[in-house]
């Protein structure tokens, strides 16, 4: 708290106590400056209990001024003043230290202020007294009776005045607020009822004594009714007009004796205000009381099922919540014992040791299997808790139930969830993997032979895209039922994920034949099975499966490794044209093993570009150099070069085409830029391949047009060669994308023309500028007549589009001139030149020039 904050408060104590104390001096009784009732030590217990002993110097300033104001010295003053100051601080010590709480709302408050203030307040009247007597202001005769008057004047104080300010709030000083005709009616009725006990004047002094106890009921009254507030008001009240009356020669408590007359003034207060105490006290526990019944009244009809039995086990309460759970009423259930609910799944040695549990410890816990009133079984979970007297004898049980039906069903979810496909109700690969390890260490146990069968289905995607995923979802749910049935009870089917499947068989024969025969025969049994026509929401839809095979036994194997053998059979009945069966080879490992080291050597590559390009020419009808193929070849560090049909492929699965496909056309452009300064090369064109996965970039026409703006090249000299195979997919778009990259001077050739299945409907819009004819026609063009006839309509064909063309793999005169007499005058073969690095092809470009020269000569 900060240093502004105390002072405040100490000034504000000091002027309390000292207005306090001296409005206290007015009433002294008799001719001593004794007074009745020293209210300041309230207001000086109670501003240390709220505000802690930091405020301690308010009070002894008080203390001081106070009694420097009736006249004697200085140190007189100040020595009483110490005394004045020491007794609230030992008060508040000891209230603190017995546990004392300040909203004076139990009994044992109660009596703890009592006492705290009766110890405390001796040092006080002790110490004002020694002071007294030593300054000469007291003689020795009269110190007890003084002591005494000091002393209850502090205690008496203390009791009106502290109980008021603690428990003085907003809230309870709104209580009286609350009932203000009933307020109205108490003050008119305490009025004539203090005037009658304290003010008037009686023939005979001492008789009228009971009047004063007519003040009880109405402390009572504003206990009740206006609370802690209500009843300090009270008894202060009271005791402030007894005290008056008293002081001025009137009341009840006026007699001749004035100790006679202080003894019943001081223990009418005393009993007034532990009656308004008192009341409150009781008050508050009996609400607090009524509180706590409610409180367990709501947590008995809680949503927990709850039964209260006696010490036999008769079951003597139910709430609600056992009812709705149970079916059992009140009526059914109360008188019975809780054997009503038994399921009769649990042996006696479950409640053997639940009783048990219950006896060592008073309680016990755990998941019960118990019977609804219809008959039906239910877990829950369950307490029981023993209760006991305070002589220690079982006088009840307790017994709390929760249902856990929808948690229990909430787990067997997750379990589904976490080992279970939630589209087909299969096992997924996490349990797959869970019974693989099961069957591998039972197989060697048993020595005999497991196998692994992959499935997956063909051409699954153009369902999915043709159909809907939702048709797809229906196929495999088909798929999966199919697949279930082909196999026995003890054989595991599993989905990966996808349209793929793992069938486990299990104790199959101990020979590797008979095994591999007894695989075989499930796996033909399952192809037969799926290669049907399903119906799928009223579409029909043929599908057939590859199925790929592995055995194991007791040769140990990885479970990865056992899967990966499987999936590549699989990839092998793919290639066997799917719809077929394959079992793993061995062979097959060493295949992937090399694929997998030279993907990871091609990611090297392409950041490193360990890239070549090498370039082989086309020539015209004259023999002339008029462009060239630009090949792409790899310079490995370690294995030399390596030709395309040993990474282009990985390239094309593996994604990596698109940025070796960017290369190969940027290090073409920049090679055509460079030839421009070259007088044997400045006017050849470069035909470079394009991937389908290049072509089905969205912005395939952005990266070309960006590549040509990058090198400055001229568009015209680039020459972009595509696939027959790559005009069937999605024909729309690529001819979107070669007419814009046409408006900007590129140009395409078809390349293998011939070999795919081209509309001719689409052939005629595309923007083409050459066909040209596969190598695998001008091979046989002088052998086989077929070739022949296709060669030649190709030209024909050519001619009446108005595209050139030319013809690739020309290795013989022979198959030059049969090209050249049918229409055909540009050629690409070993005939003029094999592919050629840079350097090679610059020096053909040169030789060529100096024969075209000597010819001409």
């Amino acid at each position: 708290m900060n240093k502004a904050m105390t002072s405040t408060r100490i000034f504000l104590l000091t002027l309390a106590y000292f207005s306090m104390g001296w409005l206290g001096l007015q009433v002294s009784y008799g001719e001593s400056h004794i007074t009745l009732i020293w209210l300041p030590t309230g207001i000086a217990v109670a501003a240390l209990l709220r505000w802690g002993k930091s405020v301690w110097p308010g009070i002894y300033l008080g203390a001081f001024l106070v009694n420097l104001s009736i006249g004697p010295s200085i140190p007189l003053a100040a020595g009483i003043a110490v005394g004045n100051t020491l007794a609230p601080l030992v008060t508040c010590y000891l209230l603190k230290k017995i546990g004392f709480q300040p909203a004076i709302e139990r009994l044992k408050d109660v009596r703890l202020l009592i006492a705290a203030a009766c110890a405390g307040m001796l040092l006080s009247a002790t110490g004002g007294v020694a002071n007294l007597y030593l300054a000469g202001l007291l003689p020795l005769q009269a110190t007890g009776t003084a002591c005494l008057s000091w002393w209850m004047g502090d205690v008496v104080g203390v009791l009106l005045g502290a109980p008021l300010l603690l428990t003085l709030s907003w809230k309870n000083i709104q209580q009286p607020a609350k009932h203000r005709k009933e307020l109205l009616i108490w003050l008119l009725v305490a009025c004539p009822v203090g005037w009658l006990a304290f003010i008037h004047d009686y023939d005979l002094p001492g008789r009228s004594l009971p009047l004063a106890f007519l003040t009880l009921p109405l402390f009572a009254w504003a206990a009740l009714r206006f609370g802690n507030s209500g009843a300090a008001f009270a008894g202060l009240g009271f005791s402030v007009v007894a005290a008056w009356g008293t002081t001025t020669g009137h009341g009840t408590f006026f007699v001749a004796t004035p100790q006679i007359s202080l003894f019943l003034l001081w223990s009418y207060m005393a009993i007034t205000v532990l009656t308004g105490l008192l009341i409150t006290a009781l008050q508050a526990e009996r609400l607090a009381i009524e509180q706590n019944l409610r409180i367990a009244a709501t947590a008995f009809e809680a949503q927990v099922g709850i039964i209260v039995t006696d010490a036999n086990g008769v079951i003597m309460k139910v709430n609600r919540a056992f009812t709705e759970a149970s079916g059992f009423t009140p009526e059914d259930a109360i008188g019975q014992t809780p054997r009503i609910l038994k399921s009769g799944l649990h042996d006696s040695a479950f409640y053997t040791a639940m009783w048990e549990s219950i006896q060592r410890t008073g309680t016990w816990q755990g998941e019960i299997w118990d019977r609804r009133k219809n008959g039906e079984t239910y877990p829950k979970w369950m307490t029981i808790t023993e209760v006991k007297s305070q002589d220690g004898a079982t006088t009840h049980f307790v017994s709390t139930q929760f249902d856990i039906t929808a948690r229990k069903a909430a787990e067997e979810e997750i379990k589904f969830l976490a080992f279970y496909d939630p589209l087909t109700g299969l096992p997924n690969r996490r349990l797959l993997f869970d019974r693989l390890r099961l069957a591998l260490a039972s197989s060697i146990r048993s020595q005999r032979h497991g196998a692994l069968l992959f499935l997956d289905l063909d051409n699954f995607k153009s369902i999915n895209d043709t159909l809907g995923h939702d048709k797809g979802d229906l196929l495999l749910k088909q798929v999966a039922q199919s697949i279930t049935d082909c196999v026995r009870e003890a054989d595991t089917v599993a989905r990966l994920g996808g349209d793929e499947f793992v069938v486990m068989l299990e104790d199959l024969s101990s020979t590797t034949t008979e095994a591999a025969t007894q695989a075989k025969a499930c796996g033909e049994k399952i192809l037969a099975m799926l290669n049907r026509t399903y119906m799928l929401s009223g579409h029909e839809c043929h599908n057939t499966t590859s199925i790929g095979i592995t055995l194991f036994s007791e040769k140990h194997e990885a479970l990865d490794q056992l899967l990966k053998q499987a999936d590549l059979a699989m990839y092998q009945a793919k290639l066997a044209g799917r719809n077929a069966l394959r079992f793993f080879d061995p062979d097959m490992q060493t295949v992937v093993t090399a694929r997998v080291a030279l993907e990871k050597d091609l990611r090297i590559a392409i950041r490193e570009e360990q890239f070549l390009l090498y370039y082989q020419a086309q020539v015209d009808g004259d023999g002339n150099i008029v462009g060239a193929e630009a090949l792409v070849r790899w310079l490995h560090p370690a294995r030399g070069l390596i030709l395309p049909n040993n990474f282009i492929s990985l390239a094309e699965d593996t994604g990596l085409i698109l940025p070796l496909g960017h290369w190969v056309l940027e290090s073409a452009c920049r090679q055509l830029v460079a030839w421009e300064n070259l007088i044997d090369a400045a006017h050849l064109t470069l035909a470079v391949n394009v991937s389908m996965q290049e072509l089905r970039q969205p912005d395939f026409v952005e990266q070309v047009l960006a590549v040509l703006v990058r090198t400055g090249v001229d568009p015209c000299k680039v020459k972009l060669e595509i696939t027959e195979s790559q005009l069937m997919d999605k024909v729309e778009d690529t001819i979107a994308k070669m007419t814009a990259l046409k408006s900007h001077g590129v140009n395409f050739a078809l390349d293998d023309f011939g070999t795919g299945y081209s509309s001719l409907a689409y052939l005629k819009r595309l923007p083409l500028e050459k066909l040209k004819i596969d190598r695998s026609f001008v091979s046989d063009v002088l052998t086989d007549p077929n070739d022949a006839v296709i060669a030649k309509t190709i030209v024909v064909l050519a001619q009446q589009l108005g595209l050139e063309v030319i013809a690739e793999g020309v290795e013989t005169e022979e198959q030059r001139h049969f090209l050249a007499q049918n229409g055909c005058h540009a050629y690409q073969g070993y005939l003029f030149s094999r592919p050629l690095p840079l350097g090679d092809f610059e020096q053909l470009l040169m030789a060529t020039r100096r024969e075209r020269a000597v010819v001409a000569d």
